[in-house]
């Protein structure tokens, strides 16, 4: 990436929906109020004409503008990587319509995937190959391989989110960038970690959880397993707690878990550490691909926030209900 694009991205890094925004609009006492504080924000080019009621427009517009951005100043592989997480919700509406009754509209699918979703659908029944995205082609033909088999949905469901990693770890390996790569195996901890205490409140089977757990992460899933094995559950959350060293804020998600034993706060929590843990990275550094996918990810998640408070401001759900839902 170049200088240009670094320079730009640093000025444009400042107007992104933080979260003192979000606190505003929060506390406001109506949608309209909510939706103005976004001419605060780098949105704001994108509310022209519009009223609150029309939210989702000016995301999709910001959206769209965001993928153009990165598709400019991003090597294919890593423009791939900032959306891929769009093509695999694609991939699980097209499933959903192949394995079900469901029709989804054309404006159900993200705009933010790099690949057409018709192509996807058509994948699932046709042999369309993915020719220069082997990563994403391997898990079409899996994932198609279990909807003709008539697996169940939940099956089908978490084999895309392993497959999902697995993809995210291949095309990082593609930008060979630590930072991105160390990022990506994080997740896959974390996603492990939120699988297993979601899996256990519902009562999950020590062996149902191993099937959910996924390859990639820096724990290893054997270790991860033989943990959880154990019947006292402070007893894993202790073995949690020592596999980052020398981070308080680690510490500190542990030591509040132990205290409330609130998975909700705790996957908000893990998710925050991550991208705080990136964010120091690439505050670090002056040039590389870390700039811009930081940068993407970031706008991709505030947009996600303001769409839940503006959508929880129209249907008058209280604002702590709101603010439990948001991403960070």
């Amino acid at each position: 990436m170049n200088e240009y694009a670094v320079g730009l991205i640093r000025v444009l890094e400042k107007n992104i929906t933080d979260r003192n925004d979000l606190a505003r609009m929060l506390e406001s006492s109506e949608a309209k109020t909510a939706f103005g504080v976004l001419n605060d924000t780098d949105l704001k080019d994108n509310l022209l004409d519009l009223g609150a009621g029309d939210f989702e427009i000016a995301i999709k517009r910001d959206n769209v503008q965001l993928k153009k951005f990165v598709k400019k100043f991003a090597d294919r592989s890593l423009y791939r990587l900032i959306f891929l997480e769009d093509d695999f919700f694609n991939l699980k509406l097209a499933v959903k319509e192949k394995i079900s009754d469901i029709d989804f509209e054309k404006e159900e699918y993200s705009v933010l995937g790099t690949i057409i979703p018709e192509k996807i659908k058509k994948s699932l029944g046709k042999r369309i190959m993915f020719v220069d995205y082997r990563s994403f082609q391997k898990v079409v033909v899996i994932i198609k391989k279990m909807a003709e088999n008539g697996d169940e949905w939940k099956s089908i469901e978490t084999a895309i989110d392993g497959e999902y990693f697995q993809c995210a770890l291949a095309l990082s390996c593609e930008i060979k960038n630590a930072i991105i790569t160390d990022f990506y195996k994080l997740a896959i901890d974390i996603s492990n970690i939120k699988n297993v205490f979601r899996a256990k409140k519902i009562g999950l089977t020590i062996e149902e959880i191993k099937k959910q757990l996924i390859n990639g992460g820096v724990i290893p899933i054997k270790k991860l397993f033989k943990t959880i094995k154990g019947t006292e559950e402070q007893y894993f959350i202790n073995f949690l707690k020592i596999q980052i060293e020398f981070s308080k804020e680690w510490e500190n998600i542990w030591e509040e878990f132990s205290s409330n034993y609130n998975i909700v706060s705790l996957e908000k929590n893990l998710d925050l550490f991550a991208l705080n843990r990136l964010k120091e990275e690439v505050q670090k550094i002056s040039s590389g691909p870390e700039i811009i996918f930081y940068y993407a990810i970031m706008k991709k998640i505030m947009n996600v926030n303001i769409r839940l408070i503006m959508t929880g401001k129209i249907n008058n759900i209280p604002m702590e209900e709101i603010k439990m839902r948001l991403k960070i």
